[in-house]
């Protein structure tokens, strides 16, 4: 429960503080917005817990808050406790947290798959929905973020794993769904409280919200968008705004992340040009996933990249794109191999990458191979932990020899789950 915050209890002042630099124990003591248009139940309250900031970041913009003179100084000084340099969003190291898996992903699988088709049906209906005119329900969003995050918090390897299974004539829908998860996943490592891994799972499945307002013979065209065409194609941020900025009770960094998610340190992006600091956190965040995921993915105009292809692109681009350091931070969380993806091996065979074996060798995943040396698909699937230096029959060690593009050798990942193969024993 918010706790009412007597002001003549110290000397102070008044600042106001956008609410994405909000912390716990911030006194608040004024609002964006008249009082009644809100959930407060006092006018001045000191925050509590992650719950009751996560409720003044949804339904406020800025607030101002009180604060002793004294901080006030060392705030100026840029000396101040709360001070996080440009990010004031982004965790420092002494305050990460850090998520440990709690289950083994053959047992998370069979539950995220619920939560994954649901979450991809919902993605799907929203979209739809909007383009006919109805409204976007916040809170089945929310709710759909929400059972996302918890099975990345038993094990984020399965629900990555699952975001393999994609369809390039549902490109919109699949990709709102594999960002939205995949950017709480990122947060995750990057050490993010749970209410702010939500927050930016939201950011990423509303980032391209936008695009429903975009004609689908532009959306969907094969050949080389004309300029009017791609100018078109860019306005889908400012019409992602204006939806959001429409919708009460919707978490205000989301409005950012729909209309920043493609501008870039350097300047080149749009729509408003934007550098450096002047991006939101989240939407970089958001941004970086969202360029991995479009390049790994199959569309009408072209064929999906390998993870390792893609993991190349990114790094080619960072300090003029996106900032080193969270590029590096994706590199090494996500690596060239991730759950789901597809490998050949140093026989021939294909296999599906299971999890990574041991974070100190992220080169040598556990798999399931999944063809014979020929490359043809068999049913007599077996798991290989690379870790442990199997042998193969030549006499070798099996070693990945390269990243494959999702879909390779028409494997269809979707079917193999179904088939419960994953589900076998290392």
């Amino acid at each position: 429960m918010l706790r009412h915050y007597d002001k003549a209890e110290q000397k102070s002042e008044k600042i106001m503080v956008p609410v994405n630099q909000l912390t716990i124990g911030m006194h608040v003591v004024d609002i964006d917005r008249p009082w009644s248009e809100t959930t407060f139940l006092f006018q001045g309250f000191v925050i509590g817990s992650a719950e009751e900031l996560r409720d003044v970041q949804e339904q406020c913009e800025y607030v101002y808050v009180e604060v002793t003179r004294e901080v006030l100084a060392q705030r100026k000084a840029g000396s101040g406790s709360n001070q996080r340099g440009d990010d004031p969003t982004r965790p420092p190291p002494g305050e990460r947290i850090k998520w440990v898996k709690k289950v083994p992903i053959e047992k998370e699988l069979t539950r995220a798959r619920g939560t994954f088709d649901d979450a991809r049906g919902f993605a799907k209906n929203a979209l739809q929905a909007i383009r006919m005119g109805m409204e976007l329900d916040v809170e089945q969003v929310k709710q759909a973020v929400h059972e996302c995050v918890e099975s990345l918090l038993n094990n984020q390897d399965a629900m990555l794993f699952l975001l393999q299974i994609k369809n390039k004539d549902e490109y919109t829908a699949q990709h709102s769904m594999n960002v939205g998860t995949m950017s709480a996943a990122f947060a995750m490592h990057l050490g993010h409280p749970q209410f702010e891994v939500e927050q930016i799972g939201l950011c990423g499945m509303l980032h391209d919200i936008g695009k429903v307002k975009v004609p689908d013979e532009i959306l969907n065209k094969p050949d080389r968008l004309t300029d009017e065409e791609m100018a078109e194609m860019n306005n889908h941020t400012t019409y992602g705004r204006n939806i959001l900025m429409a919708k009460s009770g919707l978490f205000r960094g989301a409005i950012d992340v729909a209309y920043a998610h493609h501008e870039r340190l350097d300047g080149s992006g749009y729509p408003r040009k934007l550098v450096k600091h002047k991006i939101p956190y989240f939407a970089q965040v958001v941004g970086i996933v969202d360029t991995y995921d479009a390049i790994t993915s199959a569309r009408c105009y072209k064929p999906g990249a390998s993870p390792h292809k893609a993991i190349e692109i990114l790094n080619k681009i960072k300090e003029t794109h996106f900032k080193a350091d969270l590029i590096e931070e994706f590199t090494n969380w996500m690596g060239i191999y991730p759950p789901g993806s597809l490998v050949e091996l140093n026989t021939g065979e294909i296999a599906v990458v299971i999890s990574v074996a041991s974070e100190k060798d992220k080169l040598r995943p556990r798999v399931m191979v999944v063809t014979d040396a020929q490359q043809q698909q068999t049913q007599d699937e077996y798991v290989l932990n690379l870790d442990a230096r199997p042998v193969a029959p030549d006499g070798q060690p099996y070693q990945v020899k390269r990243s494959l593009p999702t879909g390779s050798h028409g494997i269809d990942l979707g079917h193999l789950v179904e088939r419960g193969v994953f589900g076998k024993s290392p």
